[in-house]
């Protein structure tokens, strides 16, 4: 073989397993968003992202009640196909509004705090949308 025909088998190999890792990783994200589906099926569900061009970026699930209050939050922030998402316990109750500020004070990155802060505008939208 060749030096070209070397170079060209390993870009294609290595495309391969980037294709494979976007499959599992994107399998692994619709199968939370239908376990959050699955668990609670009134209120809304938000999905903020904060994306660097360069390093790790986070994604945030919030999910709340018809009365803003929150259920449940999960973050996954990562190594792209090796991140899974983590719930984070906020206290019972919180209001949507005062979110970022309970995580800030639990001391969660500024990286999640701005992917809840872009998932909680997506559920202000939906809400606005619904109530239309």
């Amino acid at each position: 073989m060749t030096q070209t025909s070397t170079a060209l088998l390993a870009l294609f190999a290595f495309w391969a397993l980037q294709v494979v890792g976007s499959w599992v990783q994107w399998r692994h994200y619709v199968g939370a968003l239908d376990a959050v589906k699955k668990q609670w099926n009134d209120g809304y569900v938000g999905v903020g992202r904060f994306r660097k061009r360069f390093g790790f970026g986070c994604v945030a699930v919030v999910v709340v009640a018809p009365d803003m209050r929150v259920r449940a939050l999960r973050v996954l922030q990562g190594f792209s196909v090796f991140a899974r998402f983590k719930e984070i316990v906020v206290g019972a109750g919180t209001e949507i509004g005062a979110l970022p500020a309970t995580l800030a004070q639990a001391g969660v990155g500024q990286k999640c705090l701005m992917a809840v802060d872009d998932a909680i505008v997506r559920i202000e939208e939906a809400k606005k949308k619904s109530q239309n």
